[in-house]
């Protein structure tokens, strides 16, 4: 039983291949005419030089009948450096600010393209599970999906295409799961999700096609959801 006004809690364990990274835990609040979700993500990065610590957190805000992107802020430490990353959305644009600790802060102004509108910022993987949640009761085979993917370097609003895969037999909680499986995809990477029947995400997986930046990352949901979608990546 949640607390009041809590909608859900859940916990990704996110590994490569059979290596755990870490954990991703996240909450869906309910605010009115808004929803609330937190992520606070604690994580290695593997690479030639050895494990990268991370530590980070994030808050979306987002319409509570049709996930329409409010706002959004997160905050990642790693090195000892802090990165601060926001999104303030008004209804025909929004500006995109970072801010570190050694650097500074800039912000740039981008048009807001028509439509339902989604973010994705890097170990945060309950982004995807929004989309699903906002997925989950439409019918297609293949449609755009518009997000704001917040980069490194220079940020970038772009259409991915969802694309309806049908459903699959999955096991989770050592159970087999009749799941609707969705694939996200652009022309760089892959990110698959599995939709459960009572619609919230646990498995997933994603693809590279960048030859040089191959990977292999699956999400798990740990907890039981009142509704589901299961993340993979590849």
């Amino acid at each position: 039983t949640y607390a009041p006004g809590v909608i859900d809690v859940g916990t990704f364990k996110v590994y490569q291949r059979d290596r755990a990274l870490g954990t991703e835990t996240f909450e869906f609040d309910s605010r009115g005419d808004s929803i609330a979700i937190f992520s606070n993500v604690k994580q290695v990065l593997p690479g030639p030089g050895g494990d990268l610590p991370i530590e980070k957190t994030a808050m979306l805000i987002v319409g509570a009948f049709d996930y329409d992107l409010r706002s959004y802020q997160s905050q990642t430490k790693v090195r000892g450096k802090d990165l601060s990353r926001g999104l303030v959305v008004n209804d025909t644009a929004f500006t995109a600010y970072r801010e570190s600790s050694t650097s500074g802060g800039q912000g740039d102004r981008y048009i807001r393209p028509p439509g339902r509108v989604f973010v994705l910022d890097g170990q945060v993987f309950v982004l995807f599970d929004v989309m699903c949640r906002d997925l989950a009761g439409k019918s297609f085979k293949q449609r755009k999906v518009n997000v704001i993917m917040l980069r490194d370097d220079q940020d970038q609003v772009m259409a991915i295409t969802a694309t309806d895969m049908g459903d699959e037999t999955i096991r989770w909680a050592a159970r087999p799961v009749v799941a609707r499986k969705l694939r996200f995809s652009d022309s760089y990477a892959t990110f698959n999700a599995w939709i459960g029947p009572r619609v919230r995400s646990t498995a997933s997986e994603t693809r590279s096609r960048s030859p040089g930046a191959r990977r292999s990352l699956s999400m798990r949901r740990t907890t039981r959801p009142a509704t589901a979608c299961w993340p993979r990546i590849r």
